[in-house]
């Protein structure tokens, strides 16, 4: 199970997570919420600056699993502010 710090918070609207692992790189995963016509969109970001040849190593090698695992959280995110509204 991975960890994650608040690197940065905007009350309400956005969060910003670094994992806590040891990367060959710089990771962040940011959360923003807009408000849009009766509800709101939620949108994820996922940024890794690698350091180095291990770093783009790991980047690649990680991609198309981390496309995957986001995008399950995002619409398990969504999903739950859903049935929070209902």
């Amino acid at each position: 199970m991975d960890f994650w710090t608040v690197t940065g918070l905007e009350a309400g609207r956005r969060l910003v997570l670094s994992p806590d692992t040891r990367l060959p790189g710089h990771m962040d995963l940011e959360l923003e919420v807009h408000p849009e016509g009766d509800g709101s969109r939620l949108v994820l970001r996922h940024g890794f600056t690698p350091d180095g040849p291990a770093g783009r190593l790991y980047g690649e090698a990680t991609r198309l699993g981390d496309v995957a695992l986001y995008a399950w959280m995002h619409r398990k995110l969504v999903l739950a502010a859903q049935a929070r509204t209902a």
